[in-house]
């Protein structure tokens, strides 16, 4: 029996591109104090002359362009980011202190969530006038909804906290609200998250198991705000109303009034932040639908829309990076050329569509992805199926993994 799978490069410009630079190891302490020490000798002046705010900030920007130009000496690089991110952040200068972390996680191998907390404690607890706590505390909202996005509650938290201080220092009454509103969302998602550990591991196991594809799929969709992960779990879950509008999501062409409608329904058994989590998704459908209706329906989705707080309160968490960074540069488009089938990505799912009648015969959920494969689950013959990086695939069609090599089945 033979199944070849192999990827196709497919409407994708940057596929053909080179592999990306391998980052560099942090040098060793003793390369990096020597090349303090030379920084500190080759910039004395420039650091004699900063004795202002601003100055400083001058200077941080000088050794910041510096690092970048640095090519050919890793230790010297990466002592001008740090000194840049340190000045930055005394002076509670956040955007460029995230900058030159930016620059660090760019070309060396380090944890970029912890400098970036590093960074932005150090910045919320400098002292600076009311107009930049103000920036510092909007950017530390940015920045809570990014730990968030990554399943680092301590940081959200510790974050989140600072983001409050600031906006009192900013004497913004709307800040400070939208910060302690936050503060509290965090812990009632960071809450939310421990209660859905068994549930996680029990997918760790079996990926298609009802009840935990409900739970975790349901706390990443209605309390998380991570639709694109979540939706595909719900389709596996155990609740049929859930199930319902995630499949009618899911279709290769979906119908966007039905799933907001569907989705809508779900809303109404919710409460709090679930209830507004899942009508802002309806709404987000219902928005495409609009322009399509007339009359009874288009007045009836119009008032639901309306009932809806603006879509900038909203403290959905900002996943796009999060989900960007978990596509792993895998293809959209692999072709079966024993049996002249395409498997093809749409929206969030998968299907299959026949090289002879041009119809699709099979539909997959997507349940996991990672450095080295792609997981689909067949909705219809309830197997699954790993379409490697490598270009081949892996297809359990009797309960155990079978890898395909050249074309050919091996045991």
């Amino acid at each position: 029996m033979r199944y070849l799978l192999f990827a196709v490069l497919f409407f994708h410009p940057t596929a053909w591109a080179q592999e990306p630079r391998a980052k560099l190891p942090v040098p060793s302490e003793a390369a990096l104090a020597e090349s303090a020490r030379v920084v500190a000798e080759v910039y004395k002046a420039d650091y004699e002359k900063a004795k202002t705010p601003a100055a400083k900030v001058e200077l941080a920007k000088k050794l910041l362009t510096e690092g970048v130009a640095t090519k050919d000496d890793p230790p010297g690089q990466y002592v001008l980011f740090r000194i840049a991110r340190d000045i930055y952040s005394q002076q509670g200068d956040l955007p460029g202190a995230l900058e030159a972390v930016r620059c660090i996680t760019a070309e060396f191998t380090v944890d970029a969530m912890q400098l970036k907390v590093d960074a932005a404690t150090a910045a919320a607890k400098a002292s600076k006038p009311a107009k930049a706590q103000l920036a510092c505390a909007e950017q530390l909202l940015s920045l809570v909804n990014e730990t968030v996005a990554a399943d680092q509650y301590p940081h959200a938290k510790s974050i989140a906290e600072l983001a409050v201080v600031c906006a009192r220092g900013a004497e913004s009454v709307e800040l400070i609200k939208r910060a302690t509103l936050k503060a509290k969302e965090v812990d009632d998602i960071a809450a939310a998250f421990l209660a859905v550990q068994q549930a996680r591991e029990t997918l760790d196991a079996k990926p298609t198991d009802p009840e935990a594809n409900q739970a975790v799929g349901k706390f990443l969709c209605c309390v998380k705000g991570d639709w694109p992960r979540g939706v595909s779990m719900l389709a596996l879950g155990s609740d049929n109303d859930f199930k319902a509008a995630a499949i009618l999501e899911l279709e290769a062409k979906p119908d966007s009034l039905k799933v907001g409608d569907a989705w809508w329904k779900v809303s109404e058994s919710l409460e709090d932040l679930g209830k507004q989590r899942t009508q802002m998704h309806a709404a987000s459908w219902y928005r495409r639908a609009i322009p399509m209706l007339s009359g009874l329906t288009k007045a009836k989705v119009e008032s639901r829309l309306k009932s809806l707080p603006d879509a900038t309160d909203s403290p959905a968490p900002n996943v796009a990076a999060a989900v960007k960074e978990r596509d792993f540069g895998f293809s959209n488009v692999w072709i079966n050329e024993t049996y002249k089938t395409t498997i093809r990505k749409v929206g969030r799912s998968w299907v299959e569509t026949s090289h002879t009648t041009g119809k699709v015969t099979l539909n997959y959920v997507e349940v996991d992805r990672n450095e080295k494969y792609v997981e689909l689950f067949c909705v219809e013959r309830k197997h699954k199926m790993r379409l490697l990086k490598s270009g081949k695939a892996d297809f359990d069609g009797k309960g155990s993994w079978q890898w395909i090599s050249n074309g050919h089945w091996e045991k």
